[in-house]
């Protein structure tokens, strides 16, 4: 089984149908990781980020390890088309930066 099957397998067990809804959790998401890591991130902080209830969040995440996998390969794919990890991806050209990046003056 290949990475992206396994992962593909993990959030399909999920129930959440909607791929805008899936967006909104994973720009939520990149705002909670980028700012926090990912030890700091919890669900809810992710869940009101995206503005989402965690219910709403666990239908199309079974847990953080598979939200992190669904960001992370959100995220190249952005890559390999140019896009960048922030601007494409899910967190949004011209967005202020806060947390480790600002403070690394990216």
């Amino acid at each position: 089984m290949s990475e992206s099957s396994s992962v593909s397998s993990l959030t399909s067990a999920c129930t959440g149908e909607s791929e805008a809804k899936r967006e909104q959790i994973l720009k939520g998401a990149y705002n909670v990781f980028a700012e926090h890591g990912y030890e700091g991130a919890s669900m809810s902080a992710i869940a009101r980020e995206a503005g989402v209830s965690k219910g709403t969040l666990y239908n199309y995440f079974t847990n953080k390890a598979d939200l992190f996998g669904a960001f992370v390969e959100k995220c190249c794919r952005e890559n390999r088309r140019g896009g960048g990890a922030g601007g494409g991806a899910a967190g949004g050209a011209g967005r202020p930066r806060r947390g480790r990046a600002a403070a690394r003056g990216r």
